[in-house]
């Protein structure tokens, strides 16, 4: 027989417990029948007197001795009943015979309180014949309960399904209580919202939802595992769901969930803290910016939390007040949208500042280049002329009483104060400030590449007149002429808006001669059999030039007359630039105002060509075809 688990020694018990009335009466009516005298046996003789000095055993041996042969049969039927009982459940585990013989045994008890009925009307105390009565009735009783009580398979098996089905019930609710908590408190859109701002916390909850229900999932499928197991025990497999259950009674998950939530509450408000604690914008020069000078963004308000933050300098409050709202237990839902909407202003601010960073930072970039330009024209000139054109637009210092010419000292000066208003959030007086420090760039590089390019040139091509440009300063100009003289062999004065130039190795004659003389031929040879000035030429196709390089039209470039000085736009003049223009094969068309101004000088160049490229070409080749041999 195997071993006994707990149920099985319990109805081993019970099975003794109603075999021990069952063999001693048995033994009683042997002795008595075989006609020993029971007094004098060792122990039963004591039992014996003991149970005779109880009147209702008294009674009971009378009726036995009416008819001994008929009870003992009766004693023997009822032993032979219970000892097929025992064998039926501990040998034979025989759920079926084991009843039959239970029944068996109660069958003969019930015949045995039919045999001693007399004692029903025999003089005795009713509490004896209770006690008499009940010692079959709980043997009998003990004789069912070791049938019932043992571990059958099929019982097993029911309480196994019960067990199970238990066990997977309670990992579904623990999974539903768990999963409606989190939906209730911190659903998706919550966890949405704070995302960036708490990654790792919306990763760390997500972490610990899916360990719960994997935990959850892990006891429904042991459970299923379990249920389809084949050739497992009935008791293992009984063993295995109590252990089971235990486990899923050990799911709880309004608790996991009040834990997971409080541990995200805590990391949300710990990050909002290090977000949001300080506005800190630095610029691409390595300042921060004074964040609270940008009035629409100086405050947020907070529908959600039904409050107001500060946001940038001293009062910047915006970090406590989330923050607080989060550690006094305010809905998940509310705390989320109120982050999402601090980050959205923020970010807001940030693009803001970055717009107008990008605009003052371009105008800077171009003023800078232009600086460098200039810097570049300067020393590209020689001799004392180069030193003193770098002095007065490099240096700043041309001093003159009345002059008012820029130079690269005041550019950077502009500068510089357009990055402090850049940075104390000043926007529009930053813009400002770096677009005409731009602007005034640019002029320096008019007034530097008029006296490197357009003056040497001249000089080169001994030419006794160059054009003075709008930009440039007359008095810079005038401020040039030694200068230029001490570096080149020729003498130079400032006539009204035109540069004359007198070279040494000139014969007085010449120096006055007609206009045409020699002098004069070299000074303004015709071009294209018109009157034009070479260096009117020259100039209006710099101008052209200059145009190409700022216009967006893919094909085409154009020239507005009236905002030329008027000695420009003659008749001889443009008719002279249509003519070289026209000879170039990658020009198909060029076009001059009639009585100009008003009115555009328009050159359009063939399909993929640059209009820039063409026109730098066309000012090139004039330059090399006024060069001397």
């Amino acid at each position: 027989m195997e071993a006994l688990s707990n149920r099985g020694r319990l109805s081993l018990g019970c099975w003794v417990v109603a075999g021990v009335p069952i063999a001693a009466s048995f033994v009683q009516a042997a002795i008595a029948l075989a006609g020993v005298n029971a007094l004098e046996i060792p122990v039963i003789g004591a039992m014996t007197a003991l149970l005779q000095s109880v009147a209702v055993f008294d009674a009971a041996a009378v009726v036995f001795r009416n008819s001994p042969e008929a009870l003992l049969a009766l004693f023997v039927l009822v032993l032979v009943g219970w000892l097929a009982e025992g064998g039926a459940v501990f040998v034979l585990r025989n759920r079926t015979a084991g009843l039959g013989t239970a029944g068996f045994v109660t069958l003969f008890f019930a015949l045995f309180l039919l045999v001693y009925s007399p004692l029903f009307g025999a003089d005795v105390p009713a509490v004896e014949l209770a006690g008499f009565v009940l010692v079959p009735v709980v043997a009998s009783g003990a004789s069912w309960a070791a049938v019932l009580t043992y571990e059958w398979s099929e019982t097993l098996d029911e309480e196994t399904e019960e067990t199970l089905a238990a066990a997977e019930r309670r990992a579904d609710d623990a999974r539903d209580t768990f999963d409606a908590a989190i939906r209730k408190r911190a659903g998706e859109r919550v966890r949405e919202r704070v995302d960036t701002v708490v990654p790792d916390a919306v990763e760390a909850l997500d972490a610990r939802a899916a360990s719960f229900r994997a935990d959850c999932d892990g006891v429904t499928d042991e459970v299923a595992e379990l249920r389809s197991a084949s050739g497992v025990d009935s008791r293992e497999r009984n063993q295995r769901a109590d252990q089971l259950l235990a486990t899923a009674g050990d799911l709880d998950g309004q608790a996991a969930a009040d834990d997971a939530l409080e541990t995200f509450r805590t990391a949300l408000a710990d990050a909002v803290r290090d977000r949001f604690d300080d506005v800190h914008v630095v610029s691409r020069y390595g300042e921060a910016y004074e964040v609270r000078n940008v009035r629409e963004y100086a405050e947020l308000d907070l529908p959600s939390l039904g409050l107001t933050a500060q946001v940038g300098g001293n009062r910047h409050d915006l970090a406590d007040r989330i923050a607080a709202a989060i550690d006094e237990g305010t809905a998940l839902s509310d705390v989320a949208r109120a982050v999402e909407r601090a980050d959205e202003h923020l970010a807001a601010l940030k693009r803001t500042i970055d717009e107008h960073e990008s605009a003052v930072a371009e105008a800077t970039e171009a003023a800078e280049e232009r600086l460098e330009r200039v810097a570049a024209l300067t020393e590209s000139m020689d001799g004392a002329a180069g030193e003193r054109l770098s002095e007065f637009l490099v240096e700043g210092r041309f001093d003159r009483e009345g002059a008012d010419v820029p130079s690269a000292v005041g550019v950077r000066e502009r500068l510089r104060t357009a990055r402090e208003d850049l940075h104390a959030c000043r926007f529009d007086d930053a813009r400002r400030r770096a677009e005409g420090a731009r602007d005034t760039a640019e002029h320096l590089v008019a007034t530097a590449e008029f006296f490197a390019n357009s003056v040497v040139a001249t000089i080169e091509q001994r030419v006794e007149s160059v054009p003075l440009p709008p930009d440039v300063d007359r008095e810079l100009a005038a401020a040039m002429t030694v200068p230029i003289g001490r570096t080149h062999p020729v003498s130079a004065t400032v006539d009204e808006d035109t540069v004359r130039l007198r070279y040494e190795d000139d014969s007085v004659d010449d120096d006055r001669g007609a206009a045409d003389g020699p002098a004069h031929q070299r000074s303004g040879p015709s071009v294209d059999q018109t009157d034009a000035n070479v260096d009117d030429v020259r100039y209006l196709l710099r101008e052209l030039r200059d145009g190409a390089s700022t216009s967006s039209a893919d094909d085409t470039v154009e020239l507005q007359t009236d905002a030329l000085p008027e000695r420009y736009v003659t008749e001889p003049l443009l008719s002279a630039v249509e003519s070289l223009a026209s000879r170039r094969s990658d020009v198909v068309e060029v076009s001059i105002p009639a009585n100009a101004p008003p009115g555009f000088l328009t050159v359009v160049v063939a399909d993929g060509e640059s209009p820039k490229s063409v026109v730098a070409e066309l000012y090139d080749e004039f330059l090399d075809t006024q060069r001397p041999d």
